[in-house]
């Protein structure tokens, strides 16, 4: 074992902490595959370089980017987000979790529908086509739902090509809005009829 050749070999004192974790939402990605192997390649690059005088630094995940963060400072923000829960100051929590953890949030906000679509939305508006074409797709629906519920949150509107690209042509279309895509999170394909259409 690694602890013991360390132990005996190189006189280190060495603790061996085991950690587990479970994969949700499905298969691994590439990404999921690929992060143990670029955060052990980090924690390598940091022993290798490492001054007697350099922080105790645990290697993070910031955005896609892998980084090394000083331990202190970790612990006082994690210190922080306690503490600030414990104030019930939600929004302190909010903002100490980084932006990415406040994207996510806006975002998770905005596809469940918890905010309404801005109205005074500042940006130019776009106006976007959705054309579904081929055999039901898995997820088409659910996916062109959250691209709606987004583009409304944003000030813009989306219409929908009924009958696939005959539909482009003949501007055969619908406005997709609220009421159009709201059950639409629970279908497994591709709406193919909408008001006797196939879209």
């Amino acid at each position: 074992m690694v602890k013991d050749v360390l132990c005996k070999n190189v006189n280190l004192d060495v603790r061996v902490t085991v950690l587990g974790h479970v994969q949700r939402g499905g298969s691994p990605s590439a990404f999921d595959r690929i992060l143990a192997s670029r955060q052990g390649i980090e924690a390598a690059l940091n022993v290798l370089t490492a001054e007697p005088e350099d922080p105790t630094y645990v290697i993070c995940l910031k955005n896609i980017a892998v980084v090394r963060v000083p331990l202190n400072e970790c612990v006082c923000m994690c210190n922080g987000v306690k503490d600030a829960y414990q104030k019930r100051d939600i929004d302190q929590v909010v903002r100490l979790r980084g932006p990415s953890f406040i994207f996510r949030l806006n975002l998770y906000k905005s596809l469940q529908n918890l905010e309404p679509p801005s109205q005074s939305y500042a940006g130019p508006r776009y106006k976007f086509g959705i054309v579904h074409l081929g055999s039901p797709a898995a997820g088409m629906d659910p996916c062109s739902r959250a691209f709606v519920i987004w583009c409304q949150s944003k000030g813009h509107s989306v219409i929908g090509f009924k009958q696939g690209f005959e539909g482009v042509i003949h501007e055969n279309i619908v406005e997709l809005t609220w009421d159009v895509i709201v059950n639409w999170f629970a279908n497994g394909g591709s709406s193919w009829v909408l008001d006797g259409w196939r879209i």
